[in-house]
């Protein structure tokens, strides 16, 4: 665990190897030229550009663009302003790319273009987050820092999903992940109180990109005080307090609740039994995060390799994995447990920098020939599975299409072996993949 003594001119090459890291994911990224296109991310690129052009959240300028979707992903106000209903962060990460392009006067992107610049703002997010997971990595568990970081990077939703499109997982697990790497700042050591401070504002603007973060700013806290990191604890929740409470007033002056925001209540009874759900979130062949990210089963022996490790770290790591199952009970709790539209777990991506973090603590374990090889191949899997969901994406309208049904059949559909997202997306990348040797056949009859 030990990250051994640090070389003196290791500062240049770990510049280059962070910035061929950040390029790389950028490219991998994109690789597929197209952005996912969900009715979440339609309006986040459009209030960015009116808050360049003309200083102002409200969105009756995009009028033509944007009223189909009014009444659920824009909120007519009594002033007679539209304003967003998806969470400020979103925008917020997307506007230094669209403030050049509003200031020169050019007209209102279209749709389909806001899409891919919302894509680019994602992605520039996770990869962002991928270079601060290396680091970290490279910290605690330093001869896992290359598999753990591909498992980061491509094993997990923070591929199929949070870099495809401005959902609010880009934005938020880079506060997360950023967050986890201050307030860890190395063996032995605890978070300083300036530290404390920058963890604390990157978990409170994480807040701001999706609300439900906030467990991961408690536990955080919480562990500070544990720890008797008195100091610290005081200036990580003022710094986290400011956007906490700037977004609450923000919930409560536009939409009139500062929970819940511009989302509608959907309340939470119906659908199928808790348990059935817990097991979903973790087993359904269709939505489950070990089916999809197979390697994050590390992550149960990285646990206890992480108690074995220094005081303050075992601490602030207990409380996060508190902060990973109030997650679960969470989204257990809701009856589209699943997550709607999407590919994969989806909702676990903002725990990402703590399992991943914790499967590196169990790579670390596997000394033995055979288990490295194992572990080797449950992270090329997982890698696998989510590059399905990247490049099988015609697959993905048709599969959800045949699960529109009631809430409690369409949660039971999760669990079919015979027709699962999974298996959908390879059928449709093997069919890809053999369309140029099948037409040459039936050409050359």
């Amino acid at each position: 665990m030990d990250a051994g003594p640090s070389c003196p001119d290791s500062a240049p090459r770990d510049s280059l190897r962070a910035v061929a890291l950040f390029l790389g994911c950028l490219a991998i990224y994109h690789l597929n030229g197209r952005p996912h296109c969900e009715v979440d991310c339609v309006t986040p690129p459009y209030t960015a550009w009116s808050l360049a052009k003309n200083g102002s959240l409200d969105l009756r300028p995009h009028a033509a663009h944007l009223e189909q979707y009014l009444g659920t992903e824009v909120i007519a106000q009594p002033d007679g302003s539209w304003i967003a209903s998806r969470p400020p962060g979103m925008s917020l990460v997307i506007l230094p790319l669209v403030a050049p392009f509003a200031w020169l006067g050019l007209d209102t992107p279209s749709v389909l273009a806001m899409m891919h610049i919302g894509k680019l703002a994602a992605a520039i997010c996770v990869a962002l987050s991928v270079v601060l997971f290396f680091f970290l990595v490279r910290r605690w568990a330093p001869s896992t820092e290359w598999p753990a970081t591909l498992l980061y990077a491509l094993g997990t939703s923070l591929w199929s999903v949070a870099s495809q499109a401005i959902w609010s997982h880009g934005p938020a697990v880079l506060g997360i992940c950023a967050g986890l790497s201050l307030l860890l700042p190395g063996p032995g050591m605890s978070p300083s109180p300036g530290r404390s401070t920058w963890a604390g504002l990157a978990l409170g603007l994480a807040v701001v990109a999706r609300p439900t973060t906030a467990f991961f700013v408690l536990a955080s806290g919480l562990a500070l005080l544990a720890a008797r990191c008195w100091r610290a604890a005081f200036a990580f929740g003022i710094a986290a307090a400011l956007p906490v409470v700037a977004l609450v007033v923000y919930n409560v002056a536009y939409f009139g609740d500062p929970l819940m925001g511009g989302y509608a209540n959907q309340g939470w009874h119906g659908g199928m039994p808790l348990w059935q759900r817990a097991i979903g979130l973790l087993l359904a062949p269709s939505r489950g995060l070990l089916v999809y990210s197979p390697a994050l089963i590390l992550a149960v022996p990285g646990m206890f390799l992480a108690w074995r490790i220094g005081s303050w770290a075992r601490v602030l790591l207990v409380f996060w994995v508190g902060a990973f199952l109030m997650t679960w009970s969470l989204y257990t709790r809701w009856p589209c447990w699943w997550g709607g539209w999407c590919y994969g777990p989806r909702f676990f991506a903002e725990t990402m920098p703590l399992l991943c973090l914790l499967a590196a603590f169990g790579l670390a374990l596997r000394t033995a020939k055979w288990q490295r090889r194992a572990t080797c191949g449950l992270i090329s899997l997982s890698i696998l599975i989510h590059s399905l969901g990247v490049f099988g994406h015609s697959a993905y309208a048709p599969w959800h299409l045949r699960r529109c049904e009631s809430i409690e059949q369409t949660g039971r559909a999760m669990f079919d072996l015979n027709d699962s997202q999974i298996k959908a997306h390879a059928r449709e990348v093997i069919l890809k993949l053999s369309s140029p040797f099948v037409s040459r056949k039936t050409t050359s009859r």
